[in-house]
């Protein structure tokens, strides 16, 4: 079997997420996701061709959604997923002329951060990548120029995050999305790039509703980033086989006063 290790995280976290389903429905998905992921490989590398058919193979749902929050003129937060093939989202800036900006975490090779930049950059989309000089600076300036910021929070990362559930289960979740949208007060969306039967995508942009309430300080920032995964969640169950179960999303656990401090805030939810 290929990647016996990736197939393992797969397995096991399907068992602790969908634990429902019979090992041969398990075995099944993981196939399948591992060829989502060729496949999304085979398009991330063939990304012209996606460019030249374009209004061929794209339905979009929800574009209004977006188009709304970008005519408040607060700039956008668009919380991305590593589902379908999410590295599309370039090729909509550029055929949408809407000027995005998107977080990226840096390879150690630099040749491979060459290469994945000349695919993911254009005219329309840039890209700030995690960790260098001056990124908190560039995302707030984004959103000052009223542009659209792109930020992924469904994984496991070494970026400022706090313990919030997901899927049930304590997960260290970034905490860049919830505080830009504090600090800024830009409207937040969800995107996904579903694949689709024939080589088509559907691109679904969904609002994320974060009305204020009571709290403040870091139990805020926890209640928002509840909102963020629980919205995670639904976008991942409708399509679970594409999402990228190879990721060990629950690498790190929770200490003993860390745990106890989300149970309380949890229950107040």
């Amino acid at each position: 079997r290929f990647f016996p290790k990736e197939r393992g995280i797969a397995l096991m976290q399907l068992s602790q997420i969908f634990p429902h389903l019979s090992l041969e429905e398990r075995e099944s998905w993981c196939r399948d996701g591992f060829i989502n992921f060729g496949q999304f490989l085979t398009e991330f590398f063939g990304m012209q061709k996606i460019d030249e058919l374009w209004s061929e193979c794209i339905e979009i749902e929800g574009e209004n959604l977006l188009k709304e929050a970008i005519a408040q003129e607060k700039g956008v937060l668009l919380m991305a997923l590593h589902q379908g093939n999410w590295e599309l989202i370039p090729l909509y800036a550029k055929h949408a002329q809407i000027k995005m900006n998107a977080t990226t975490a840096n390879f150690p090779d630099s040749r491979i951060n060459d290469k994945m930049l000349e695919r993911r950059q254009n005219p329309w989309m840039n890209i700030i990548r995690r960790g260098e000089t001056g990124t908190v600076s560039k995302l707030l300036i984004s959103l000052k120029k009223q542009e659209v910021l792109i930020l992924a929070i469904d994984q496991d990362t070494n970026v400022p995050s706090n313990w919030v559930p997901f899927f049930g289960i304590p997960a260290k979740t970034p905490l860049g999305l919830a505080k830009l949208a504090k600090k800024s007060g830009a409207p937040v969306l969800s995107y996904a790039f579903l694949r689709e039967p024939e080589g088509k995508f559907k691109l679904i942009f969904e609002k994320i509703d974060l009305t204020p309430d009571s709290t403040s300080g870091e139990e805020e920032l926890f209640r928002m980033n509840r909102i963020f995964n629980r919205h995670l969640e639904q976008m991942i169950s409708r399509e679970p086989k594409q999402w990228a179960w190879i990721h060990r999303r629950w690498r790190n656990q929770p200490d003993k006063k860390s745990l106890m401090e989300m149970e309380k805030w949890e229950e107040k939810i």
